[in-house]
């Protein structure tokens, strides 16, 4: 009883006791990420030409690069060792999934574009509490993005752009430095539902139009420093 009191006494956030180590890491949370993400599209399928389906294959793309973004977050104490929280990731940045190829009667050329703007994420993130200043946490979160799209064809006219909308799971840990400030690191894989995107062409002999499917998926690693209140 006289170490359970202890340990009580002692652990203390803006001068009040708790009666629970993860009453440490409980309430409203803001963060600043920046990281890396790998993201591509793994479709190597035929295309689509006004509907008819042809043995022209778009490859896949595959590409990586800089992430950044900010997050909110509250966090509910569950019991002595356990929270849960719920969130939201903003990502500010475009980020790049590469230029797919495809292969024609005359060999491969460049075809569409891709990246993803606008990411952001909704979540469920239960944590266990480690120690007094320390957690680890899995990460459930449902992804959205737009899917934005270029072509360099000499016959090219418009494309579509794409809602893309997925899952991610992931791993992480947070360390409090003082009552508030905190550091911590995760990382994501996501996965995305597929997509078609249509492209718009047109050369002497009139209009027509290029359907094919995007596939993609996505791992990250980002680490950030936050506040909670």
């Amino acid at each position: 009883v006289g170490d359970v009191y202890k340990r009580q006494v002692s652990n203390t956030k803006g001068g009040k006791q708790n009666i629970r180590l993860s009453n440490n890491f409980d309430g409203f949370a803001f963060a600043v990420f920046a990281g890396t993400q790998n993201t591509k599209s793994d479709s190597d399928k035929s295309t689509t030409v006004d509907g008819v389906v042809t043995h022209h294959l778009a490859l896949s793309t595959d590409d990586t690069d800089g992430i950044y973004g900010f997050g909110l977050s509250y966090n509910f104490p569950i019991n002595d060792k356990f929270l849960v929280g719920l969130g939201f990731d903003y990502y500010l940045d475009d980020i790049e999934m590469g230029t797919e190829k495809l292969t024609t009667d005359s060999g491969k050329i460049d075809w569409n574009t891709y990246e993803l703007e606008d990411m952001y994420s909704i979540y469920l993130k239960p944590q266990y509490v480690i120690s007094k200043n320390k957690l680890a946490y899995i990460k459930l979160a449902y992804v959205a993005a737009d899917l934005a799209s270029t072509n360099q064809d000499e016959d090219f006219v418009s494309i579509s752009d794409e809602d893309m909308n997925g899952f991610s799971a992931g791993i992480g840990y947070k360390q409090l430095f003082g009552e508030s400030f905190y550091a911590y690191a995760e990382a994501n894989y996501i996965k995305f539902e597929d997509e078609y995107v249509t492209g718009n062409f047109a050369d002497g002999n009139g209009p027509y139009v290029i359907r094919k499917e995007v596939d993609a998926d996505a791992f990250n690693f980002k680490a950030g420093i936050g506040y909670q209140f």
